[in-house]
């Protein structure tokens, strides 16, 4: 229970000088900031703790840019490494993000549980290609270990994920019936070939096991979900958790990075000048221009 309760940096075995110093840092920083900030929610019990953890004068000096080199669209992890390396050449960057906060699908929230919970993108996945884990350990967050031990959960009780054979087999079977059919010429979507489990026990977890391949794994409903693009995923090395949250994490490495939040990007424009980026809040104008938004939002043409 203890463990589960461990924010960020912050321990409860370390006294009452680090607590001491976060509420110092309160001063200058309001929750909400700190919300923004980290693409999170926080509960009031778990802030001054995870306070203590963060470097606030970071965040203080990373003013809003004007005529920067370049604008950057979008938030998330695409936009924020995109700016870290630009500004390590030497670059002036601006990001905005049309969300209220900082991220994109790296969303953690602690106040459902009482602890961090990823409600998007989760995983630490892609071996030694992948900088992420080696960041999370600079910035002394905790990684899980490979293959974390999971659970299921099914009216009001728990059970350990190796003994549930009907979970086990209904995803087996989804999984195996999505690999042939992306041998086929054709691609498709993912929920026009979901099997029917042979018996009850199996059928009763079918929902559970295509949720976890579809929106958990990939991050779209079946409907949506390319069979190809799911047998092309990227599966090199274990999958590991942040037990901090990757969308903490995502905020932390945000620090000293301009971001402006609340500010969508209607249009995107280039003359030999430069470019124009319309916002709600008037036009930016810079040498270049980065748009890291997702795909659904490129193909919704809000931009």
């Amino acid at each position: 229970h203890h463990e589960n309760e461990r924010i960020a940096l912050g321990r409860r075995d370390e006294g009452k000088c680090e607590e001491k110093v976060a509420h110092r840092s309160m001063l200058r920083w309001s929750r909400g900031k700190i919300q923004a900030a980290f693409g999170m929610q926080i509960t009031r019990r778990h802030f001054s703790r995870l306070a203590a953890a963060l470097p606030f004068s970071g965040v203080a000096s990373a003013a809003t840019v004007r005529d920067p080199d370049v604008v950057i669209v979008g938030a998330g992890a695409a936009g924020i490494a995109a700016a870290q390396t630009l500004l390590k050449g030497g670059r002036s960057v601006q990001v905005i993000e049309a969300s209220p906060r900082i991220g994109g699908r790296c969303y953690t929230d602690t106040a459902t549980f009482g602890v961090p919970f990823d409600r998007g993108a989760a995983w630490l996945k892609g071996g030694s290609s992948n900088p992420l884990p080696g960041l999370a350990r600079l910035y002394r967050f905790d990684i899980g270990g490979a293959d974390a031990h999971e659970l299921t959960f099914a009216r009001n009780g728990r059970r350990p994920l190796p003994s549930n054979a009907g979970y086990e087999r209904a995803l087996d079977l989804i999984s195996e019936t999505l690999a042939h059919a992306a041998e086929d010429a054709d691609d498709r979507a993912a929920s026009e070939i979901m099997p029917v489990p042979p018996d009850d026990g199996v059928r009763a977890w079918a929902p559970a096991a295509a949720a976890a391949v579809g929106p958990l794994d990939m991050g779209v409903d079946l409907e949506e979900l390319s069979i190809k693009d799911w047998f092309r995923r990227e599966e090199d090395g274990a999958r590991r958790h942040v037990r901090q949250g990757l969308g903490t994490l995502i905020g932390r490495l945000a620090f000293d990075v301009p971001v402006e939040v609340n500010v969508a990007a209607r249009r995107v424009s280039a003359t030999r000048r430069g470019v124009t980026v319309e916002t709600d809040r008037g036009p930016l104008r810079a040498k270049a221009a980065i748009v890291t938004v997702s795909v659904g939002v490129l193909a919704s043409e809000t931009i």
